[in-house]
């Protein structure tokens, strides 16, 4: 099942169409107009306006969080404690640690894989990367540079997400941060800043210096 209608959700519904062992069995969306889209487009049979009465009809298996991130952990709780196995939510996982926890934590209670949708992972360009530093072909490590023009709560979380699966995932051991905000900035209905900057020290020697905005 898919939750939110809008322009992402086109990529994960084409993802689960083109493997032979997923059917999309329903979606959701507050937008009558972007759930007759999405289900026309992609032969969903069952439509719903509320997610949670998506979830109890038809009990998934998976599902995919394709809403605004303000609603991620509202609804990948519900998604939880209705028993689905699987959530693949996207990115940010959340707009603060604590609603991250709280999903975490309802996942790790009702036994589910939660995955937040960081695909440059699989992106050749950095498994090369990857590739290259684990080998030892360019020398010793020690700053990874990362740069995008957004926010940290949006394109933020895959500079992140990226530098960090290019070393490995190492564990983090401090971070040094600073924001500016002028313009009263939002992005998909939250506040976000114009410039972030952040320093990260990892568990490997080597950090991590990101610039957004």
């Amino acid at each position: 099942g898919v939750i939110g209608c809008g322009t992402i959700s086109r990529e994960h519904l084409k993802a689960y169409k083109a493997q032979p062992d997923t059917i999309v069995s329903a979606i959701a969306d507050i937008n009558p107009e972007s759930l007759k889209t999405m289900a026309c487009e992609f032969a969903v049979p069952n439509r719903y306006t509320d997610y949670r009465e998506k979830l109890a009809k038809e009990q998934p298996d998976i599902v995919s969080i394709c809403t605004w991130p303000t609603l991620h952990a509202e609804m990948t709780i519900a998604a939880a404690e209705q028993g689905v196995k699987a959530i693949l939510c996207e990115k940010p996982i959340a707009l603060n640690l604590g609603e991250a926890d709280a999903m975490i934590k309802a996942c790790q209670e009702h036994g589910v894989k939660l995955v937040i949708g960081h695909q440059h992972r699989f992106n050749p360009h950095f498994t090369e990367a990857k590739h290259l530093i684990e080998s030892g072909e360019i020398g010793e490590v020690h700053l990874v540079w990362g740069h995008f023009r957004g926010s940290s709560l949006n394109n933020g979380t895959h500079v992140v997400d990226t530098i960090r699966y290019m070393l490995g995932d190492p564990k983090t051991e401090w971070v040094l941060g600073q924001i500016e905000r002028k313009k009263d900035s939002y992005d998909r209905g939250h506040r976000v800043e114009e410039i972030a900057e952040g320093l990260v020290q990892f568990s490997n020697g080597t950090r991590g210096l990101i610039e957004m905005g």
